[in-house]
């Protein structure tokens, strides 16, 4: 009998239990149901917020940035008479379904004759673009001396299209013979020194040689992400060239004609 008694309490024990555990599990599921009931209001009324609101728009003018570069430019080994120089424009604005006019003009300090020495092409926005390009062809000189230059000063304005934005100069150095750096602007020089290495008039001589024009030297001396693949193909060129010649010395310092980079 003991027994049996023992055996009911034990099965009313578990009961109790049981319907202990269903209780809070039951009640666990309530709070859940009910917190998600609230995020569900909560995250329903912020959108009926948002749809009330006008959403703001950018309605400030359309400018435009010219790229502020400085270039100087040699025609001593190149066998043209003229050479194109680009210089990148972007707006920054909406993009327009018209095509927008960009107005770029010689100034002040220019010492070079437009029409004679340069001529600047027609500078536009494409429609549907944020991005163009100012084309300048600059032409040989005559009867520039040795140590002689040209200079022009470019200046963005505004046109009718677009005002002149926060980079609005950029410069073109025409020289007699071979520049004495890089550049005259220190970014595109520091940017160059990477690429190339320390400035040498021999070295400058061969990479018009394998690179065709002084634009393609000013543009590969900007690319600074490809350097390492720029170098290789600098060392395997130079490689072929001493192999037939013997080592490519700079006559003015006397120094031998390298590049940076480990190959």
């Amino acid at each position: 009998m003991s027994r049996l008694i023992m055996y009911f309490r034990f099965l009313l024990l578990k009961r109790i239990m049981e319907i202990g555990i269903k209780n809070k599990i039951m009640k666990v599921m309530f709070m859940e149901k009910l917190y998600r009931r609230m995020i569900l209001l909560v995250a329903g009324l912020g959108c009926l917020a948002c749809s009330e609101q006008e959403t703001p728009v950018y309605e400030g003018l359309d400018f435009v940035n010219l790229e502020s570069k400085q270039v100087s430019l040699s025609f001593d080994l190149l066998p043209v008479e003229d050479t194109l120089l680009t210089f990148n424009v972007k707006v920054m604005g909406y993009l327009a379904e018209n095509e927008r006019e960009v107005q770029v003009v010689a100034t002040e300090g220019t010492t070079a004759q437009e029409g004679t020495d340069f001529r600047m092409e027609k500078c536009t926005i494409p429609a549907n673009e944020i991005a163009g390009e100012l084309k300048c062809r600059v032409f040989k000189p005559v009867g520039l001396q040795e140590g002689d230059s040209l200079i022009i000063n470019l200046l963005l304005k505004d046109s009718e299209d677009l005002l002149a934005g926060i980079r609005t100069t950029a410069k073109i150095k025409i020289e007699a013979g071979l520049p004495s750096v890089w550049s005259g602007d220190w970014w595109t020089n520091y940017c160059h020194e990477l690429v190339y290495g320390t400035y040498l008039k021999e070295k400058f001589r061969f990479l018009i040689r394998i690179l065709k024009s002084v634009e393609k030297v000013n543009t590969v001396g900007m690319d600074i992400g490809a350097r390492s693949d720029w170098q290789l193909y600098f060392y395997t060129e130079l490689t072929k060239f001493e192999k037939d010649n013997g080592p490519l010395i700079d006559e003015e310092t006397g120094e031998r004609v390298t590049f940076p980079g480990t190959f």
